[in-house]
């Protein structure tokens, strides 16, 4: 996983995570036992994953290697990161979570405009 993925996921847990030795963790967030200001927490997240937008990114690293275009991303990093489930599974265990459900969809969405689908991709 990225680092910027692991980071929001671990700022998440920042949040959610026991406040003391006597809070059980029971879920993809956590409970406590005592009456602390935070006693319980759950956590859904959704987002890209492998494999998502790969059209797009195949496109797109084909033209960077168009002698037209190649000097114009001489120094040009894909931003994109789409995990695997096993590896975003993997992550969330490291950083504490328990009773992770990470699963893929291969749901696709459909965006009815040019102007809205422009804004996408913005």
């Amino acid at each position: 996983m990225d680092k910027g993925s692991q980071k929001s996921i671990s700022k998440f847990w920042e949040v959610l995570r026991p406040m003391n030795d006597s809070t059980k963790i029971t879920g993809i967030g956590v409970s406590s036992s005592n009456n602390n200001t935070r006693t319980s927490g759950q956590l859904l997240i959704q987002c890209g994953g492998h494999g998502n937008l790969q059209q797009i990114i195949t496109m797109l690293e084909r033209i960077t290697h168009l002698d037209q275009f190649k000097e114009h991303f001489t120094d040009w990093k894909q931003p994109w990161y789409f995990a695997r489930s096993d590896d975003t599974h993997k992550l969330l265990q490291e950083i504490g979570y328990v009773n992770t459900i990470v699963y893929s969809s291969s749901k696709h969405v459909l965006l009815p405009n040019h102007q809205i689908y422009s804004k996408f991709i913005k």
